[in-house]
């Protein structure tokens, strides 16, 4: 149902606090290091004609539309409204589409070309940023309840199925329904792809628009897993790559950090959720519960580089913390969970559940009660009906014109390597570029962390 919609602003934190996540893609791709939970405004959707400048509303609830040198617009595709931003470069090079995580996202929130994480090799080049087709619609009342819901099932149980997707009917990207949409963009503004680039989820997404524009190179990186891989075996290998990195991050801290060093991470972690009932915290309306730290640790692995000496030292205290320390950790948990307002989740969760959903095969949904660290992954896992046929292509891509490049981080929390070698099994053409860094790294740091890149694409290179 078209309408207006809920936009989240954030706002920043101050020095010398651990990094905040806004995990838009979210939990299973999200790459930014960003902060705090903030106000919302609303967009009105009225489509307009793609010639036309942005409408004065749109420019008024989107901060990167209030850039004048950005081109921001709406199509219509397949009854469906979408909004797109074209940022210019400093020469007009080309035009690249750049997805930079979801699902959930919503690319015309950015700040601007800087929020991207893209290397300065791709400076001269215009990019193509595209909202997610959710952006466009209402939240009923019987969304907000399922939402109210989900969160519950996440943070206090019981782990079970909550309705969410069947109340709020969500649309979420498929293969014939992005492809769509961006041919639709490109006609009307005239233009070819130079290049795709994506991220984490938007691996999913670039990969429809290479198979559809054969002769734009295309950049996948830290991608998430392929549509080849179920479900539930995404899930599953996402949770047991976040404990790996609770792992090796506490072995590297604990000792200067003056810590018990015969412990694991996952160890120290469950005993501060153990240890945790409610703490309450200074301007807060909501206590901090066990759950919110299990949510706290998942969102602090994204920056994990950033924020390792401040959780392991937090976390090893609990529940005793500072007051500064607790505030922290409450943030951390309310941008993963996108918690909006004390007993709710914002509708881009709602979001990035639809798009997970739609993206794989479902089988059985996973077990496991609320309140583990992994709890919003398997909640996520749950909503998902069963379903044989994901929405993305899963027969290997075509020789193209085009290169294709893989960018992977053998430590990256969120994403692990196999997942890149699944892409290479559906691309045999694509080359892999492998790199070490504690986190969950935008493509800017995975450039610069491989200064002896195989990628052919002469501005993958650093240097």
């Amino acid at each position: 149902m078209a309408g207006t919609r809920k936009r989240t602003v954030s706002r920043g934190i101050g020095p010398g606090k651990p990094g905040l996540l806004l995990i838009v893609l979210a939990v299973l791709a999200m790459a930014v290091i960003l902060v705090a939970v903030g106000q919302v405004r609303d967009r009105p959707v009225a489509a307009q004609p793609a010639s036309s400048p942005a409408s004065p509303a749109l420019l008024a609830s989107s901060r990167l539309c209030q850039d004048k040198a950005v081109r921001c617009a709406t199509v219509d595709s397949a009854g469906t409204t979408i909004g797109y931003a074209i940022v210019p470069g400093t020469s007009h090079q080309g035009l690249v589409l750049v997805e930079v995580g979801g699902p959930g996202s919503d690319a015309l929130a950015r700040d601007g070309r800087d929020s991207l994480g893209l290397p300065t090799s791709l400076d001269g080049y215009d990019v193509l940023l595209v909202d997610e087709p959710w952006t466009q619609q209402t939240a009923t009342s019987q969304c907000s309840d399922a939402r109210r819901r989900f969160a519950a099932a996440v943070t206090t149980g019981p782990a079970t199925a909550t309705g969410l997707l069947p109340a709020c009917q969500l649309a979420a990207w498929t293969e014939d329904r992005y492809t769509a949409a961006i041919t639709t963009i490109l006609t009307r503004e005239h233009r070819t792809l130079t290049g795709i680039i994506g991220h984490s989820f938007g691996a999913l997404p670039a990969t429809a628009a290479a198979r559809a524009f054969d002769t734009a190179w295309l950049v996948l990186s830290a991608p998430i897993a392929p549509a080849t891989v179920p479900g539930r075996q995404v899930i599953d290998e996402r949770i047991t790559t976040v404990y790996a990195a609770f792992d090796r991050s506490y072995a590297s801290v604990c000792a200067p950090a003056g810590l018990d060093c015969h412990r694991t991470g996952q160890a120290v972690l469950q005993a501060a959720i153990t240890r945790t009932t409610t703490l309450t915290v200074a301007g807060r309306t909501r206590p901090l519960t066990s759950a919110d730290i299990g949510l706290a640790a998942v969102a602090a692995a994204y920056g994990m580089q950033s924020n390792q000496q401040w959780l392991w030292t937090t976390l090893a205290r609990m529940p005793k913390v500072s007051d500064d320390a607790a505030v922290q950790l409450g943030r951390m948990a309310d941008q993963l969970l996108m918690r909006y307002g004390d007993d709710s989740v914002s509708i881009n969760l709602t979001g990035f559940v639809a798009g997970i959903c739609a993206s794989y095969r479902w089988g059985q949904p996973l077990p496991g009660p609320a309140g583990l660290p992994e709890s919003l992954l398997a909640q996520t896992g749950r909503e998902c009906a069963p379903v044989t046929a994901p929405g993305w292509q899963t027969t290997p891509m075509p020789a193209r014109t085009g290169a294709v490049c893989v960018f992977t981080n053998t430590t990256d929390p969120v994403t692990p390597t196999s997942w890149a070698t699944a892409w290479q099994q559906l691309i045999p053409a694509a080359t892999i570029t492998t790199y070490t860094y504690n986190g969950h790294t935008p493509l800017a740091m995975a450039v610069r962390q491989s200064p002896a890149t195989v990628c052919p694409i002469k501005e993958m290179r650093h240097g």
